[in-house]
């Protein structure tokens, strides 16, 4: 009785975290300018961005900011000007300010054309790391297989940004590339965070799992924004390296009732609105559900605690995400979409990490 009522506690306490982030959002003035000053790297892997990690300072490879960036379409090799606020505020500005009302991608036929691609090949990823996991005689081993399992998302990630990139417009690429850089920053600061902790042996290991597991529900948020676009049909039991559950049946049902909400959408500007705030609803009440179930299954203390603290660190850099996506925009209606589309896309992909 009294492991249910902790876990009733607990729930309720990330339910109201998950609801403060989006109003913290709706509130927050917050500027994406100075994220582009962020050191970060296409591969997200180079030195300068993740120095405390296990497995991502290996390759230092191509910076971000070596990519060409224009918030101009007839300017098409400038660069993004990063040492001038005046000049940040008008790109930003010019990027967006003829942001008519349209909620969806330019070319998403193209990029939804590549979901059922990427399944296959994360179904693949999740099979080889499984076959790598089996050999782990040593410490040493197992760190050396995180090394390979981390290698074949992060060369995942870079194959699946470059694709994304290719079907989107200058603008909605900048969109994708401020949200890189606020996800990169997440990652170095979670991994230097356990790597700050007393954990001897385990240390090493814990760092490299964390940083696996991150670039993974990377992987899948990207699917989930630019590539699901709600489409039912597909085989999604190929995001799991477990046998398909009664939580995947639940995941898919809501998926289904999310889609009917948006088939069912009005044209008038509140009315798409007050539907993606419904279908961010749903698919808070997923997680959290997930969360119960999750929560109920820990036989100690000290793992419920662990997980609550990695859940709320979680939310928070959510909360940051909408920020972002929410100052992108100049229109109240718009910003309003791209807060809550970014918070359907990053819950959709946490809840299948918290399946796995």
């Amino acid at each position: 009785m009294k492991k249910g009522f902790l876990t009733i506690i607990v729930v309720a306490v990330i339910g109201i975290l998950l609801g403060m982030g989006i109003e913290a959002a709706s509130k927050s003035g917050n500027s994406i300018n100075n994220l582009l000053t962020a050191p970060t790297s296409k591969n997200h892997s180079n030195n300068n961005s993740i120095d405390n990690s296990m497995y991502g300072s290996s390759n230092g490879l191509e910076t971000e900011s070596n990519r060409v960036v224009s918030t101009n379409s007839n300017e098409d090799n400038s660069y993004v000007n990063t040492n001038n606020n005046s000049n940040n505020n008008t790109n930003n500005n010019d990027s967006n300010s003829g942001d008519s009302f349209n909620v969806t991608l330019q070319n998403q036929a193209a990029l939804s054309a590549l979901a059922p691609q990427y399944l296959d090949e994360f179904q693949n990823i999740i099979i080889e790391a499984n076959n790598i996991s089996r050999n782990s005689s040593s410490d040493a081993q197992m760190c050396k297989n995180g090394q390979q399992i981390y290698n074949l998302w992060n060369n995942e990630l870079n194959k699946l940004y470059d694709n994304i990139e290719e079907n989107l417009t200058t603008s909605e690429f900048n969109f994708l590339k401020y949200q890189e850089l606020q996800w990169i920053s997440y990652r170095k600061n979670s991994v230097a965070a356990i790597a700050n902790q007393n954990l001897g042996s385990m240390k090493a290991l814990d760092e490299g799992s964390a940083e696996i597991e991150m670039t993974k529900e990377r992987c899948y948020y990207l699917f989930f924004y630019y590539l699901y676009d709600n489409n039912t049909s597909l085989d999604l039991s190929k995001l799991l390296d477990v046998k398909p559950t009664a939580n995947l049946k639940n995941f898919e049902e809501v998926g289904a009732i999310a889609r009917q909400e948006l088939l069912n959408m009005g044209t008038n500007e509140q009315s798409i609105v007050d539907t993606y705030a419904n279908v961010n609803d749903i698919w808070t009440k997923e997680i959290n559900n997930v969360y119960r179930q999750v929560l109920g299954q820990f036989v100690n203390d000290n793992t419920n605690t662990e997980f609550v603290k990695r859940e709320i660190s979680w939310i928070n850099y959510k909360s940051n995400e909408i920020n972002l996506a929410e100052g992108y925009y100049n229109t109240n209606a718009m910003k309003s979409i791209a807060k809550y589309k970014v918070s359907i896309a990053l819950t959709q992909a946490r809840t299948i990490i918290l399946l796995l």
